[in-house]
């Protein structure tokens, strides 16, 4: 069964929105603090937002490169971002160019 059609327990589905809760908290803050997209602490964000995704959905470095883009051209992701801060969507999209940039392993 592939993640997309993967049902997750209702346990999972509170684990994930915790870390989402945690995650989109955290770049809030840096985005308010106009924190430097490269600054270790937003990499040490998308490092734990790419971890728990991995932990359902496995993806290498090109592919969550892809996920950050996604956030920005599709309008349900876009909105969802924009929610919390107007620019937030391509704010995060940079930081997860910036963590792949950085953190890939050699």
């Amino acid at each position: 069964m592939s993640t997309e059609e993967r049902q997750f327990t209702p346990e999972e589905e509170e684990y994930i929105r915790g870390c989402w809760d945690r995650t989109i908290t955290k770049l809030v803050e840096l985005f308010d603090g106009k924190t430097a997209t490269d600054d270790p602490r937003a990499l040490d964000t998308l490092a734990e937002h790419h971890g728990w995704i991995m932990e359902y959905w496995p993806i290498d470095f090109d592919m969550y490169i892809e996920l950050g883009r996604f956030y920005v051209a599709f309008p349900e992701p876009y909105a969802r971002f924009e929610a919390f801060r107007t620019g937030l969507a391509d704010y995060v999209a940079e930081i997860v160019e910036a963590y792949a940039r950085e953190r890939r392993p050699q």
